[in-house]
């Protein structure tokens, strides 16, 4: 573990910049987000949408919020994908996915991974900025799964994957 001590960046607290999507790529966005996935999607949004964080645990390979429900999600990292559970009551079996013997350590900065290259990435400090924050909905791109909350602010969990095959995990509290 990293304990060294280091500035966030800003980067993190900014709106990113609008971009643009070609229709190809448009096209093959809206297919992708009008299957089975986005139906999967859909339906944690609609059971988590309105929650309010209460504790957070963090591991290697993902992260459990507990809501004050007493309901709880738990995001993990399943083979190359974020995958997730929901439940009431105790999770003590369903968090060991959140520290994979097989998911590489992605704290230390990693070069190739734009624009967040010299960071450190704690994913236990990053999600303990959701608690008191209710939950939003749900975004995902193609390697990243985020719960959202108020104020455009989310959870960004993001897959790395490297080129010797290994994959790992970062999670960072940012704007979007």
């Amino acid at each position: 573990m990293y304990r060294r001590a280091h500035r966030r960046s800003k980067s993190h607290d900014r709106r990113p910049k609008q971009g643009s999507l070609s229709e190809l790529e448009l096209k093959q966005i809206t297919k992708r987000l009008s299957g089975a996935y986005s139906e999967y999607i859909k339906a944690l949004s609609e059971e988590i949408k309105g929650k309010t964080v209460c504790s957070v645990v963090g591991g290697r390979s993902g992260y459990m919020l507990t809501f004050t429900d007493e309901t709880w999600i738990v995001c993990y990292l399943s083979e190359n994908i974020m995958d997730w559970m929901t439940g009431s009551g105790s999770a003590l079996k369903e968090m060991q996915v959140i520290n994979a013997n097989g998911a590489r350590d992605c704290s230390a900065p990693i070069e190739s991974f734009a624009p967040y290259a010299d960071e450190y990435c704690d994913i236990s400090t990053e999600i303990k900025n959701a608690i008191g924050q209710q939950v939003t909905g749900v975004a995902i791109g193609e390697d990243s799964f985020n719960l959202c909350f108020p104020d455009n602010m989310e959870l960004d969990a993001m897959v790395i994957h490297e080129p010797d095959g290994s994959v790992g995990l970062r999670v960072f509290w940012e704007q979007w």
